[in-house]
């Protein structure tokens, strides 16, 4: 009897996760769930959370990297933990935090000044990290905390397909990502526009992140915080593997690549891609 799966997450991974079962004759994708999509991916439903109480499945598959977000949300939905299979979520997710701890600690040993920053910090889950690693460390938070914006949707060729249009994002708050910093006193919201809301900052950097996901915003952050870096730093930036969601971020980091000769090299979570301001 073919065992029924449930994908969460309707993104990039979530699409890798359905091609790699789609040969298996074993298993039957019954549906996706996502927080803020909904309609059909590859012909299959997807659904909100809340429809996995009455959906009978063997198995659901986590693909988002806020896997523990998702775990206390299955949780709450009183459905059993022994469900949830982490194949790919878990190695991404650990990745990119592995990262973030070696890298930090190379730098605090290379004894490389300058504060951290993210722009696009959603609901401050990788933002919490980066306060952790980085915990003596001016942190600044860049985000219009209300989705994306306009400006740079119109930058966006073939946005209207894309799966991460409408609400997405817009379920956060300066509250909520500030509950989950270990060292909020180190934290200075920037809430805003990009770049509008870098006015005003006169700082050095020695790590930043962006996962903003649009080109334009991506090419810009870039842009400003490039020459801010100091030697022996770094910028990461996330989602730019994920071409399926994000289509059009790959093109910014590559155009802002060419335009500088700035080096960039993966990660290993197979998702983000690190630019490194040489010596």
């Amino acid at each position: 009897m073919k065992k029924e799966i449930v994908i969460w997450g309707a993104g990039g991974t979530g699409r890798q996760v359905f091609e790699q079962l789609a040969g298996n004759s074993e298993i039957t994708v019954k549906a996706f769930v996502d927080s803020f999509k909904t309609g059909e991916l590859f012909g299959v439903p997807i659904y909100a959370p809340e429809k996995l109480l009455s959906l009978q499945c063997d198995f659901i598959y986590l693909t988002t990297v806020a896997y523990a977000e998702v775990l206390e949300q299955i949780r709450t939905l009183g459905i059993s933990e022994s469900k949830v299979v982490l194949p790919v979520a878990a190695v991404k997710g650990n990745a990119r935090e592995a990262f973030l701890e070696n890298l930090a600690r190379e730098l605090y040993r290379k004894s490389v000044q300058g504060n951290v920053a993210e722009a696009g910090v959603f609901r401050g889950g990788f933002a919490r990290l980066i306060n952790k690693h980085f915990p003596d460390r001016r942190l600044y938070l860049f985000d219009t905390f209300q989705g994306f914006d306009d400006r740079d949707i119109a930058y966006e060729e073939g946005y209207d397909e894309n799966p991460a249009r409408g609400d997405y994002f817009r379920e956060t708050s300066v509250e909520l990502v500030l509950s989950k910093m270990p060292r909020p006193e180190q934290v200075v919201i920037c809430r805003g526009y990009v770049p509008e809301s870098f006015a005003g900052i006169e700082d050095r950097f020695c790590f930043v992140n962006l996962d903003m996901d649009l080109y334009k915003p991506t090419l810009e952050a870039l842009r400003w915080f490039y020459p801010r870096m100091n030697p022996g730093g770094g910028i990461l930036i996330h989602d730019y593997f994920d071409t399926y969601t994000f289509p059009n971020l790959k093109k910014g980091v590559i155009e802002f690549a060419e335009e500088t000769g700035a080096q960039t090299f993966p990660i290993g979570d197979d998702l983000s891609i690190f630019v490194v301001k040489a010596p």
